[in-house]
């Protein structure tokens, strides 16, 4: 049996207690939890862009923006935008 390692780059926020991202040790993929659920899969890669739109998307969910940009290297206004 296959053990899926997943590792937390970005945990739970005040504003947003059930969104987490995590990151798949053996795809090299990114996945964003709400609650027990996944929502979504994206590249790993930041010049993909399903990573910048996916980064775009938990902007607008409301999680702190410093720490989006310090976690995912994406600078504010590509976050705006």
């Amino acid at each position: 049996m296959n053990e899926v390692v997943l590792q937390s780059i970005l945990g739970t926020d005040k504003r947003n207690p059930c969104l987490q991202v995590c990151r798949r040790q053996d795809t090299n993929r990114l996945e964003i939890y709400y609650g027990a659920q996944r929502l979504e899969t994206v590249v790993d890669d930041k010049n993909h862009i399903s990573y910048r739109a996916c980064v775009g998307r938990l902007y607008n969910a409301g999680l702190n923006r410093a720490t989006l940009g310090s976690v995912f290297e994406v600078d504010r206004k590509t976050m705006q935008r």
